[in-house]
């Protein structure tokens, strides 16, 4: 698998179907829980219609640990990567 940087951090990432395809980014759990490999299994199926996108959070799974944790640097990393892949168009709601 491979890493994505944003924010002067690492994450592990996993993706799946069209990257001009609709974007959907899941997010696993909370601070310090898991990694995004169950919810990238559990969306792979919609892979066929939309550019799929999952990743370890900061200090999670295979991201570095990275300081700060808190949420608002979370919503941060969210929008950097985002904009790294889709850049000023929107991702699907």
């Amino acid at each position: 698998m491979p890493y994505i940087e944003a924010n002067q951090a690492r994450f592990r990432y996993s993706e799946a179907g069209d990257p001009s395809s609709p974007l959907i980014m899941t997010l696993h759990g909370g601070r310090g829980m898991s990694d995004h490999k169950g919810d990238f299994a559990a969306y792979t199926p919609l892979a066929d219609a939309f550019h799929l996108f999952s990743f370890d959070q900061r200090g999670c799974g295979e991201s570095s640990l990275t300081p700060p944790f808190n949420f608002d640097q979370f919503a941060d990393d969210v929008e950097a990567i985002r904009q790294q892949l889709v850049g000023e168009r929107k991702m699907s709601r």
